[in-house]
């Protein structure tokens, strides 16, 4: 197997602004992990994803309340969907073990495959917001681009993002 590697005066533009971006964000210390930052934040997103369980539990509901209980449990899913991103980027701590383990607990907690997830975030790395490459971007509802816009209708409907917070109205297929 033969490695080489790229010449400084013969990188890409972009690829010395990131090598200069990652050095200063490294000698500002944006990229320490900090277990007892996380910690306090853990322990709250795991009593929001407990709460909806226990409100179903304990108070007679009315479909107020259980709208209500829904919105709520969807913030913190959320929420917890943001710390096992942070453990599979291994900001949580210097030790993977502890992010594998925090990462795979809010797995279990939120009922998905780690692995799956893992091999996912991974392509979206690869190819972040590319067409046909990136699956976060593969939403069968939605289309980020002109040209996908009614590939993706489908029988549901086609929305077309035109820019951030901008929608062109959703029509029916």
């Amino acid at each position: 197997m033969v490695v080489t590697t790229i010449p400084r005066n013969v990188r890409e533009p972009n690829q010395q602004l990131f090598i200069d971006l990652s050095r200063e964000v490294k000698a500002a210390g944006l990229s320490e992990t900090s277990f007892l930052a996380y910690l306090p934040r853990t322990i709250v997103v795991l009593v929001m994803w407990a709460t909806p369980f226990a409100v179903m539990a304990i108070v007679d509901s009315s479909w107020k309340l259980v709208v209500a209980n829904a919105l709520f449990a969807a913030i913190a899913y959320g929420q917890m969907a943001f710390v096992g991103h942070d453990a599979g980027h291994r900001q949580i701590s210097r030790n993977p073990k502890l992010n594998n383990m925090t990462g795979l607990a809010i797995s279990l907690l939120l009922g998905i495959v780690r692995t799956w997830w893992v091999k996912k975030h991974d392509l979206h790395h690869a190819e972040p917001n590319t067409a046909d490459a990136d699956p976060d971007i593969e939403i069968p509802f939605l289309a980020f681009h002109q040209n996908r816009q009614w590939q993706n209708a489908g029988l549901v409907v086609s929305c077309f993002v035109t820019k951030p917070f901008s929608y062109t109205p959703c029509s029916v297929s």
